[in-house]
């Protein structure tokens, strides 16, 4: 274990100087304007049986059949509240566990649809907490504003988390019963966002900051080696973005025609009280092709790198169903999935997907790139015909374990 902490500082004057990458494990994940809105989540990755959070879920929404559009319209916002929930803790990897959210539906703007061709969601609040096996937990309050005809976006969220998670500095294909590096990240995070619609079309523009303070230890199984640096420390991070976004699809829930793309990038730097200076730029596409009437195809491709001083956690890593968070990492990684969703009945779904990602070298962690692969079946269940919203398992296989997932709305 020794040895490989080594190589987990190994990035320029000790470990005090490498703590950031919950920027990218507990916010990032939900990437900016992606968390709370109408836009939903982006990214699922690592653990998830919230069976007791469905459950409640599930009533509200399938309520929803035969009712008014208001009542639809504030089942969307619900949706949308739920997929910040799970993917703050499925992103993470972090074992089986449960989670609960309680939402407020603001009363919704009435738009002239000849005016504005589009339709926004409700504001919403919301306080959520949750906790896994490995003794991660996390809970806070967020509020998501929509205003002036849905021209203008706001999302702000707070919240306490402390997360159990295992690095992997060499990288590459290990055997089955390495654990990685064990870490621990204790502490506050606070999100701010404001995005802008263009003109009456999809298009927006938009900038989020993000700031950390926590304390980040490492686990050796044992006691540290004195030549080592101390395994335990604190720091600050913060970040602030812009982003340029594009959203086509015909719904937030389970998308089956139509694209959405983002392009963000991030700096972080002591000017925005972060301990820590380096640049994070992302893309993300995603496509959806409808075949016949309840079936469509799905298509994604991801892409990040940083430059700078990158701590040991702010690396990017491979996203996929199957590959638990920062199993593979780079300094630039791109990240490609198809999924097919084949509609058996009208409420019955099966789910075909697989995918691959590459990653680069990581000088830090005198490690070479990688490629690797996962896929897997399984279901979904439409509990909402008119919001098009959908809930299921995964069964997914990597290239070392196979994991289970619970999906509600996209696994995307």
């Amino acid at each position: 274990a020794g040895q490989r902490y080594r190589h987990a500082v190994h990035a320029g004057d000790g470990v005090e100087k490498r703590a950031d990458g919950v920027v990218h494990v507990v916010v990032d994940v939900a990437r900016s304007g992606d968390v709370l809105h109408q836009e939903g989540a982006v990214r699922g990755q690592g653990f998830v049986d919230v069976a007791e959070h469905f459950v409640g879920l599930g009533l509200v929404v399938d309520g929803v059949e035969g009712c008014d559009q208001v009542e639809a319209v504030g089942a969307v916002g619900l949706g949308d509240v739920a997929d910040f929930e799970l993917n703050v803790v499925e992103a993470l990897g972090v074992g089986f566990g449960a989670g609960v959210a309680v939402a407020y539906f603001h009363p919704p703007e009435e738009l002239d649809q000849d005016v504005h061709p589009h339709n926004g969601p409700p504001s919403i609040s919301v306080g959520f907490a949750a906790g896994t096996d490995n003794g991660t937990s996390l809970y806070g309050g967020a509020h998501s504003g929509v205003w002036k005809n849905d021209h203008v976006r706001y999302l702000g969220a707070i919240a306490q988390a402390d997360v159990n998670m295992s690095f992997y500095p060499d990288v590459g294909q290990q055997s089955d019963v390495d654990d990685g590096i064990k870490f621990n990240v204790d502490g506050t995070f606070l999100y701010q966002q404001v995005q802008f619609r263009l003109k009456e079309s999809n298009w927006w523009l938009g900038g989020n900051y993000l700031y950390i303070n926590a304390e980040n230890s490492f686990d050796l199984g044992g006691d540290p080696d004195p030549g080592l640096p101390e395994p335990t420390f604190e720091f600050e991070q913060g970040g602030l973005s812009v982003f340029v976004e594009y959203d086509g699809r015909n719904t937030t829930f389970t998308p089956t025609n139509g694209l959405k793309g983002i392009l963000e990038f991030r700096n972080y730097d002591k000017r925005w009280g972060s301990d820590f200076k380096y640049d994070h730029v992302s893309g993300s596409l995603q496509h959806f092709t409808p075949f016949g009437k309840y079936s469509s195809l799905g298509l994604r491709l991801d892409a990040e790198m940083v430059d700078g001083d990158v701590p040991f956690f702010g690396y990017p890593f491979v996203n996929l169903r199957g590959i638990p968070a920062m199993r593979y990492q780079g300094e630039e990684v791109v990240t490609a999935e198809v999924e097919y969703l084949w509609g058996v009945t009208p409420r019955w779904t099966v789910a075909i997907f697989a995918g691959a990602g590459k990653t680069t070298t990581v000088d830090a962690f005198s490690a070479e790139g990688d490629t690797v692969a996962a896929g897997g079946l399984g279901f979904r269940y439409r509990i909402a015909r008119k919001l098009g919203m959908q809930l299921g398992m995964d069964v997914a296989r990597g290239p070392e374990d196979t994991s289970v997932y619970l999906t509600v709305g996209s696994a995307w």
